[in-house]
C-alpha cells in the first residue's frame, strides 16, 4: 500500500487539527483531535481502513492516556504519534503493537520538533 499526495495532505490536516487551539473548532480542536484514537481513526479513514485504524489508534492511546501539558511543558505529542504511528502501521500492514513501538519515539520527536517550533516563532513574535 502506498500514500498518495492527497492521502498525505488530508492526514497532515488531521495532525493539524490536533495540534491547532483554534477557537473554531472550540476545545474539539485541541483536545479532542489531539487523543490518538481519534487521530487513528482519522486517518483510517483516509487510508481506506477505519475499522483497523480505530484499532491502532486504540493501542496507540495506552501509553498517553496519562498525557498532561501543564502549562507551557511537552512531555510529548500524542497527536503526532497517533497520526504516524497509525499511517505507517496501516501502510506496513502490521499488528497493533507493532504501530505503538513506532508511535512512541515519534511521539519523544514531536516534543523535540515542538520546541524548534516555538524557539523560530520567538523570533518573529517578540518585539523590540
Amino acid at each position: 500500500m502506498t500514500i498518495s499526495l492527497v492521502q498525505a495532505c488530508l492526514i497532515g490536516l488531521i495532525y493539524y487539527l490536533g495540534t491547532t487551539g483554534n477557537p473554531v473548532f472550540g476545545i474539539l480542536g485541541s483536545h479532542g483531535w489531539m487523543r490518538p484514537l481519534v487521530c487513528g481513526t482519522a486517518v483510517g479513514f483516509v487510508l481506506g481502513d477505519p475499522t483497523m485504524g480505530c484499532i491502532m489508534g486504540a493501542a496507540i492511546t495506552l501509553p498517553y492516556l496519562a498525557f498532561i501539558s501543564a502549562g507551557a511543558s511537552m512531555p510529548m505529542d500524542p497527536a503526532l504519534a497517533g497520526t504516524l504511528g497509525t499511517a505507517f502501521g496501516l501502510v506496513a500492514k502490521v499488528e497493533p503493537s507493532v504501530a505503538i513501538t513506532l508511535a512512541v519515539p515519534i511521539g519523544i520527536l514531536g516534543t523535540l520538533l515542538w520546541v524548534a517550533h516555538m524557539s523560530v516563532n520567538i523570533v518573529f513574535y517578540s518585539h523590540e
